[in-house]
């Protein structure tokens, strides 16, 4: 009776040890640096595919492109710093974004959605992404400091799209 008792005792003593108590993993990959997530697409045209990039709270860059409204092709293209999240959360409080009602679309239709735990809200305009024509002004630094986060994951997306 008293070695049942000690195997009984002893088990989960050899189990805590071996596994581990689970405080100390390492939860950086997955802290939140910002409070949004932000996709930025464009898409249309007479196919209706549109394409666009995600960037989460914790700085992954995902691009995926869609069509029928299923995201397809979702894949991992890069991570912003801490600093670009902060700079871009800098950017999304002081701007007019959240506030600014923009709705048009044209054979091409650009949107940026912001998504927090406490709202949704989009913006969208006639365009591609790279054209900066239709950017309504209300969103023009947003917009312009968007676009230089992703040109070199864009670049960088590109060289290994061609090299494959």
């Amino acid at each position: 009776m008293k070695r049942l008792l000690i195997l009984m005792l002893l088990v989960p003593c050899l189990s805590y040890l071996y596994t581990g108590c689970c405080t100390c993993k390492d939860t950086t990959a997955t802290t939140s640096i910002m409070p949004y997530t932000v996709d930025f697409s464009s898409g249309g045209g007479f196919s209706g595919m549109h394409s666009g990039f995600t960037i989460s709270p914790t700085g992954m860059v995902s691009y995926w492109s869609e069509m029928q409204g299923r995201k397809e092709d979702i894949r991992k293209v890069g991570t912003l710093s801490a600093d670009q999240l902060i700079a871009l959360q800098q950017r999304i409080d002081h701007s007019e974004f959240r506030t600014f009602v923009y709705n048009e679309t044209g054979n091409m239709t650009t949107s940026l959605r912001i998504t927090s735990n406490e709202e949704l809200h989009t913006v969208t305009w006639s365009g591609a992404r790279s054209e900066t024509e239709h950017v309504p002004s209300q969103i023009q630094v947003l917009y312009t400091y968007l676009t230089e986060l992703l040109a070199p994951i864009i670049i960088d997306m590109t060289k290994k799209d061609a090299s494959k």
